[in-house]
């Protein structure tokens, strides 16, 4: 529409529209619902932002193609790479067990890193125990050493 008004969006027809195409069987990925009806990106986001009604549409539409991707997938309809690459985007089991995962390690890597820098931390106290036993121990004194700046 060059040179127009912008389109005003009936977003409750727009839900309807997005229901219906679902249970297509050839609906397998939201780019396609809105390239059907010609709706941009940024609009059926405020939507999903804006509604509660339109975002639980939206999620279960989700996991209804991702059923489908999946389906596809095992049948050998929808390649392996684009099933993979969209899988948490449409699998929301998927991506809660993804971020779960990740949460995980980032946990174990933060409790690594404390534990090793606290054995760090006893090993350098440790050795400067045993320094100052050596010391004591053979009568060396510091007074007459350089000042360290």
């Amino acid at each position: 529409m060059a040179g127009g008004r912008p389109r005003i969006w009936d977003r409750e027809e727009i839900l309807k529209k997005l229901i219906e195409w679902a249970k297509k069987d050839d609906s397998i990925n939201l780019c396609g619902f809105c390239g059907s009806i010609l709706l941009d990106f940024e609009t059926y986001c405020k939507f999903v932002r804006e509604s509660e009604e339109f975002r639980q549409a939206h999620t279960t539409v989700k996991l209804i193609l991702a059923n489908r991707r999946e389906q596809r997938h095992s049948e050998g309809l929808l390649a392996g790479k684009c099933f993979d690459l969209n899988a948490r985007t449409y699998d929301l089991f998927a991506k809660e067990e993804h971020r779960d995962e990740k949460t995980f390690e980032a946990k174990l890597k933060s409790d690594t890193e404390k534990e090793t820098s606290q054995e760090v931390l006893d090993g350098v106290t440790r050795t400067l125990q045993q320094i100052s036993s050596i010391r004591e121990q053979y009568g060396i004194d510091d007074s007459n050493s350089l000042p360290v700046k």
